[in-house]
């Protein structure tokens, strides 16, 4: 087994983190004294400063509950945080990130997640499963992609910028606890974005906007109109 303090300054003049560095901090830091070691894993990266967390960098590590995100970092990884079994109770974002790629933190959430107004890519189902009530997408981010916030049952609230135009595929599907939304008058909505095929009064929201992709402006529906809608339609 490769000791930590060695691993550490072996990588510790490293601009980029592999895959490869990745697996041997998991072996070097989880085999004996799993939850306290875990932590320091972001004590290594805040030395080594990378500037993206490779795909699959942290799969389900189901013992990580705090991530520190160092200035400088600009990307997180395809399933970086993927399948963590939501134990990450406190995460920072520098002001360095821009893109948050596919799955990143598919179920490891379990904190709320504050995104600044650099970001520019979120990708698919980066969020889904995840547990936080509030959740504000940067300025920058005009389309949700299919599945971003699905299954976030406790999200009550979701900040939209004026210059969201699109609302992909089951994007907040499962939301049981959204009421708080306010969405620009003219985006345009993908398929079954609310619908619970398990729950027949969410079906009404799904009726609302119609199979097809259209606009809130086209369905005759005001915010307020929406708003309660969804009070009466959702259940927590």
């Amino acid at each position: 087994m490769v000791d930590g303090e060695v691993l550490l300054t072996t990588l510790a003049s490293a601009p980029i983190i592999s895959n490869q560095q990745c697996h041997r901090m998991r072996y070097s830091f989880t085999w004996g004294r799993e939850e306290r070691v875990l932590r320091k894993m972001w004590f290594v990266f805040g030395l080594i400063h990378p500037t993206a967390i490779p795909t699959n960098a942290f799969y389900e590590r189901k013992k990580l509950a705090e991530v520190e995100l160092c200035e400088g970092l600009v990307e997180i990884g395809h399933h970086s945080f993927y399948w963590c079994e939501r134990s990450i109770t406190k995460i920072n974002v520098p002001n360095s990130l821009r893109r948050i790629r596919d799955g990143a933190f598919n179920d490891s959430l379990r904190t709320p997640i504050r995104l600044h107004d650099g970001i520019e890519i979120i990708g698919t189902g980066a969020f889904v499963y995840c547990i936080f009530t509030n959740f504000r997408v940067p300025p920058l981010i005009i389309m949700i992609p299919e599945s971003m916030l699905s299954n976030c049952r406790a999200m009550f609230s979701l900040e939209l910028s004026e210059n969201m135009r699109e609302i992909r595929w089951r994007a907040l599907r499962y939301c049981h606890c959204l009421r708080n939304v306010a969405f620009p008058l003219n985006a345009v909505f993908g398929d079954d974005i609310f619908i619970d095929e398990d729950n027949n009064e969410m079906t009404d929201l799904q009726r609302l906007f119609g199979s097809n992709a259209r606009s809130v402006e086209e369905n005759a529906v005001s915010h307020v109109e929406l708003m309660l809608l969804l009070v009466t339609c959702c259940h927590i």
